[in-house]
């Protein structure tokens, strides 16, 4: 039976498996970069692996009379290791060559994309209609808690809709056929992307925000008004830029792929990140530039510049945790 850890046969770690990786497909272990394919049955786990570092191709059976130093996680028999999954720290980062991959696979994907926006656009005004006369009467009702009521209904709808590009993201980069009602499958995970969404709302409204909204009022008494919001945006902007690689970049991609918790993925980000941050930084500066500009082409750019984005982003996730990607959008299974 499959199960949700995998085993490298070369190093023996123990890594969580993302939920679209089907039992067959070849998976990269990002510890020590060894390429196998894993599956199970009752007696133990079958792997084949074959290592960067040699031609020969191994086949590893682990029967159940040499488990006996193992501890058993469900159904599964796997070597003691903590929860998470790793990024290499030998990971070559080519973010020239991940950024070719992601505009290989833009195109095909752009034209659902575009329906999928305009769906997106009509479902939120007909949501904030809905929702706004709602609210009203909850507001009216209970003050305090009817603004908080009307928020999370409101969330509970947008964000999962909005998951559904990095589920399809996820499914083209690996080379797997998908139908456009995936673009809806976000609902899935609506309370872990919804509460992910208001934990990093939340953590950017103290740590971005707030220190942005004080230099604007300290600058704009002291100084200028003008100076004030110009030195408030600017840092309010670096900060944000600063902490997305670490907090948001792959929250989503580890919700809907990996099945983490809210909380865990934020912390499963960072130790993603923080290895090769550096070199990341720039990778969000784009996408989020990408982002920005779409919304400033009378928000209709949005269509084209969300895809992108979340795929360049998708791609990196997918590299860094040991995934294979296809190269051209056309080579689908």
């Amino acid at each position: 039976m499959p199960t949700n850890d995998l085993i490298c046969p070369a190093c023996s770690s123990r890594l969580k498996r993302p939920k679209s990786l089907r039992d067959g497909e070849p998976f990269e272990c990002p510890m020590c970069a060894t390429e196998f394919c894993a599956g199970g049955n009752e007696r133990g786990i079958q792997t084949v692996a074959r290592s960067r570092n040699s031609n020969i191709e191994e086949l590893e059976v682990i029967e159940d009379s040499a488990l006996d130093d193992v501890e058993i996680v469900g159904e599964a028999t796997v070597p003691k290791r903590r929860k998470g999954r790793k990024p290499r720290r030998s990971a070559v980062v080519e973010v020239g060559h991940w950024l070719r991959i992601a505009l290989e696979h833009w195109m095909p994907m752009l034209p659902p994309s575009v329906g999928f926006f305009f769906l997106f656009l009509l479902a939120y005004v007909l949501v904030g209609f809905v929702i706004g006369i709602l609210g009203y009467f909850l507001k009216r009702a209970l003050p305090v808690v009817g603004n908080f009521a009307t928020l999370f209904l409101y969330l509970s709808i947008m964000v999962p809709l909005s998951g559904g590009m990095t589920v399809v993201s996820v499914q083209q980069l690996v080379g797997r056929r998908w139908a456009f009602n995936e673009f809806f499958s976000g609902s899935q995970w609506w309370l872990i992307l919804v509460l992910n969404y208001l934990l990093l709302q939340v953590f950017y409204g103290f740590v971005v925000f707030a220190p942005a909204l004080l230099v604007t009022i300290a600058l704009g008494t002291l100084v200028h008004p003008l100076v004030g919001t110009l030195f408030g945006c600017g840092l309010g902007a670096l900060l944000y830029l600063c902490l997305y690689p670490l907090t948001w970049m792959f929250s989503w991609q580890l919700i809907v792929d990996g099945n983490y918790g809210p909380v865990e993925a934020i912390t499963e980000n960072f130790q993603m990140a923080l290895p090769n941050y550096f070199k990341l930084l720039p990778l969000a500066a784009l996408t989020l530039l990408i982002r920005a500009l779409g919304i400033l082409l009378f928000g209709v750019g949005f269509a084209a510049a969300w895809p992108l984005a979340v795929l360049i982003e998708t791609t990196a996730y997918l590299r860094l945790t040991g995934r294979k990607v296809v190269e051209k959008g056309s080579e689908m299974r």
